[in-house]
């Protein structure tokens, strides 16, 4: 219900249509009609268009496409930068791109892995070493640490060099004793009046003189 309603005025500033409970002046009554007319002649010209929901899908559009937008830009990496920031991204490119650096990274690429294929020997070398001197044959155990500890201060680059570098006594007496303790069938038999006699029993040998005697008696016969 629309009620008119004067407040003592002239003019249509001064008179106000109440229209629910918001009251409108002469001209903005006079200014929604022309446009509703106008709304009325589009709808009357586009009857397939609905014109009460193109704000919202207005609305909808710019958002989406601003999100397509955002997506594009995440992608790509892309984004408003300054001049000189420009100018900066495109040295750098330019740098990388440059035959010399490529040719610089690609030898670094090449040492790093040279040097990752030696490691991996190096570990396997030690692996191998730790489990065929394991000491459960009377050798010196192979302590890492150790051998490399002595070669670095020998000069000695090769894990097994180092080893038996550092070892050398223990093994020739290791080597000695296992000579002499060792079975040599029918030498007795063919020295000492053949089949039927019996051997001697030999002392056991208690240092490293004693075994390198032992050997040099056993091989003069």
């Amino acid at each position: 219900m629309a009620d008119l309603g004067q407040n003592g005025g002239e003019g249509n500033q001064d008179q106000t249509v109440k229209i629910g409970e918001v009251e409108y002046t002469l001209d903005q009554v006079a200014e929604m009609a022309e446009t509703a007319k106008g709304f009325k002649a589009l709808t009357e010209e586009y009857p397939d268009i609905d014109f009460k929901t193109l704000p919202g899908a207005f609305t909808k559009s710019r958002q989406e496409l601003a999100d397509l937008k955002k997506k594009a830009e995440s992608l790509t990496g892309s984004t408003n930068v300054s001049d000189d920031e420009a100018k900066r991204r495109k040295q750098i490119d330019d740098f990388f791109n440059d035959p010399l650096v490529v040719e610089k990274l690609s030898a670094r690429d090449q040492d790093k892995e040279r040097q990752l294929k030696e490691d991996l020997a190096f570990q396997e070398t030690r692996k191998g070493l730790e489990k065929a001197y394991d000491g459960s044959d009377g050798k010196p155990k192979f302590v890492y640490a150790e051998v490399l500890k002595h070669g670095k201060e020998n000069g000695i680059f090769n894990l097994e060099k180092a080893y038996k570098d550092l070892f050398y006594d223990e093994l020739l007496e290791w080597s000695i004793k296992d000579r002499t303790t060792r079975k040599r069938p029918s030498t007795f038999m063919e020295q000492r009046g053949g089949a039927g006699s019996t051997p001697p029993n030999p002392e056991p040998i208690t240092d490293f003189k004693e075994a390198t005697r032992r050997s040099r008696e056993m091989y003069a016969e």
